[in-house]
């Protein structure tokens, strides 16, 4: 009896250490998360379809080539624990490479997003585009992507507008299709009429209409919108 009764000891020891090992790989095993990602590659001037370029991910693994029509559809088996980092890189010859960088949060689960890359054979007139949000793009098919395509012609449109009003000048203040924007070196914000008054570094209060007699663009550090005051935006030089 006192041997079988030191049997079932060591065996009921052996299955505990059993199930804490297990449980232990178990919490050390990072969740694989699939990130599906669909698009188009074009030429950044005539937004006409370029076939067979590559895309590789950071560590040089190509993920697909795009077909005729310039659509590709990808997958990035991501084993990482946590906020999700990675970098995509497209490449056609006589375009130059362009390389994107993703920065995401701890997303659970398998993701799916859409993204078009604009090559040129300027680096200055090369861009990405991810109009729609990551929880809105699960339908990654070539009939979707094309029909969000409109969506990024309109932020080109835009985008050579402002490079045009932007040239030649260090406006703050700019108007474009009786719309006003304020706009520093990285970015802009739509502003709701031409007096919305603006903070500047929380001393002097201006209309937006006036800031390019007092402000250079060069010169803003950041800026945001505002609320509870009545100041609606305000910009930041220090």
């Amino acid at each position: 009896m006192k041997t079988l009764t030191a049997a079932k000891l060591i065996l009921t020891i052996a299955f505990t250490v059993l199930l804490s090992t297990l449980s232990f790989v178990s919490a050390k095993t990072p969740e694989v998360r699939d990130i599906n990602i669909a698009g188009l590659v074009f030429n950044s001037e005539t937004l006409s379809p370029i076939d067979s370029a590559a895309i590789y991910d950071s560590g040089n693994n190509i993920l697909g080539t795009t077909d005729k029509n310039g659509y590709f559809k990808i997958t990035i088996r991501y084993n990482n624990p946590g906020e999700i980092y990675f970098g995509l890189r497209v490449v056609k010859h006589g375009f130059q490479k362009f390389i994107r960088r993703e920065h995401w949060g701890n997303l659970s689960g398998n993701i799916s997003t859409i993204m078009y890359f604009g090559l040129n054979s300027s680096a200055n007139k090369a861009f990405s585009s991810s109009p729609n949000s990551i929880a809105n793009s699960n339908d990654l098919s070539y009939d979707n992507v094309l029909r969000n395509f409109d969506k990024v012609k309109e932020e080109k449109t835009f985008n050579d507008k402002l490079a045009k009003a932007k040239a030649d000048n260090q406006d703050v203040f700019i108007p474009i299709d009786n719309q006003f924007y304020l706009v520093n070196n990285t970015g802009w914000i739509k502003l709701t009429s031409e007096t919305d008054l603006v903070a500047i570094d929380k001393k002097n209060t201006i209309a937006a209409n006036k800031l390019n007699t007092v402000i250079k663009r060069s010169s803003i550090k950041w800026m945001t919108p505002v609320s509870g005051k009545a100041e609606k935006f305000a910009v930041h030089t220090k």
